[in-house]
């Protein structure tokens, strides 16, 4: 006789796996599902209280999903009831903010490189005053700078 505990886990390890094939599914279809031109600028990030998230590029793309969004939900709920999915969730990103916030991270970088050459230059290289050989001492140099580099990224 098999105990309780052990069919529960089978019965329900068999329903996630059910539930995990229904997204996977709905998460195929979504090109047919909000169909053209639509499914090509979004992008279906989660399911959540029973709300599709879906990311949108651009304003103009979020009207139009709020235009078609009953019938978006009516083939949805026909072809995935075991979702329950009962809105939308129109998100739009931000993609100047996005490029704004790379470039900030790239002129931080830059920024912080400068210091460590600026320090290197100005304290460092009073190292390198008795090497005689100038071709000698820029590769030591160079070596130094990128010892210092290195240490400083581990930190």
């Amino acid at each position: 006789m098999e105990k309780i505990g052990d069919f529960l886990k089978k019965l329900l390890d068999r329903n996630e796996v059910t539930l995990n094939n229904s997204y996977s599914s709905f998460f195929k279809s979504w090109d047919k599902i909000a169909g053209e031109p639509l499914s090509a600028y979004s992008k279906v990030i989660d399911i959540s209280r029973n709300q599709l998230i879906v990311q949108v590029d651009h304003p103009g793309w979020m009207q139009m999903f709020q235009f078609k969004e009953r019938k978006i939900l009516k083939e949805i709920q026909k072809n995935y009831p075991e979702l329950k999915i009962k809105a939308l969730k129109l998100v739009l990103i931000d993609k100047k903010s996005e490029k704004e916030k790379k470039k900030a991270k790239s002129s931080d970088t830059i920024n912080k490189i400068e210091k460590e050459v600026f320090h290197f230059k100005k304290q460092d290289k009073e190292m390198f005053n008795d090497i005689a050989d100038n071709e000698l001492k820029n590769k030591l140099q160079k070596l130094y700078s990128t010892v210092v580099k290195n240490s400083n990224k581990d930190k």
